[in-house]
């Protein structure tokens, strides 16, 4: 005990006599400069460099009868043969992936408003987010993560700048909090998916929209990031703070 105090007491008597003691220092404007650098931030985990891009946007929309053409149909005219693009689908139709077949569903599904106008496509991905099917959706993730470690990319579909897997006629299929669960499956796989490509563009003002709110703002055509129910969604610090929110919402007592 005796030895130990006798540390202290040296080590503070050493800290008190630098505290007194005014050294001016001398530095180049080149090295001022530099130290007003800020340091770059090293990532939660290591990319893997030989992985594909996983890209939040906007699905671009194929032509008209674009499955009549005699061109291979996994190129389309608009759409980048490397990337997978994922889309909201139902357990009837989530594996089709044919141009012959039909999608028979809305939305994303649909002749109207799909970016396949109701058609399969080879790189046309389903995820189930009308219910819960933890089996099948991690089975169709699974290739997905094969893809985009073979060097292909994936993108993540948004409405205008919203995440939109599971925000359309999907929030009805759920009853209660029941959709915050399945967000919370589907925002985790995309979480993993980040973590090994090589690169994320989430887009400057990508965000999430809490589809069960009190006022139901994925109804309201004219949502923006900062309108009540909004999170960002614009960095992998942001992805996992959303997650935990989800989260937490989820598993907080009704009609708190």
């Amino acid at each position: 005990m005796t030895k130990i105090l006798s540390i202290l007491s040296f080590g503070l008597g050493m800290l008190l006599a630098s505290a007194c003691t005014t050294t001016r220092v001398t530095t180049s404007p080149k090295a001022q400069k530099d130290s007003r650098k800020e340091t770059p931030l090293r990532p939660m985990f290591e990319p893997n460099e030989a992985s594909g891009m996983l890209i939040f946007g906007v699905i671009p929309r194929l032509p008209d009868k674009w499955w009549e053409q005699p061109e291979n149909p996994r190129t389309g005219s608009t759409w980048n043969k490397q990337t997978w693009y994922l889309w909201g689908a139902n357990t009837g139709n989530y594996l089709l992936l044919s141009p012959r077949d039909l999608l028979n569903g809305s939305g994303m599904a649909s002749v109207e408003y799909g970016a396949t106008r109701g058609h399969g496509h080879p790189q046309y991905i389903g995820i189930i987010t009308t219910s819960i099917e933890v089996k099948r959706n991690t089975e169709v993730f699974t290739n997905v993560m094969k893809h985009l470690e073979q060097g292909g990319n994936v993108l993540v579909p948004t409405y205008g700048e919203r995440w939109s897997l599971g925000s359309g006629a999907a929030v009805n299929r759920f009853p209660g909090r029941e959709w915050l669960l399945s967000q919370i499956q589907l925002l985790s796989h995309i979480r993993d998916l980040a973590k090994k490509a090589k690169q994320v563009q989430y887009g400057q003002h990508t965000y999430w929209a809490n589809c069960i709110a009190p006022k139901n703002p994925c109804a309201n055509r004219e949502l923006k990031l900062g309108d009540e129910g909004t999170f960002p969604l614009q960095s992998f610090e942001q992805l996992e703070a959303l997650l935990a929110h989800i989260q937490q919402e989820y598993s907080a007592p009704a009609g708190v």
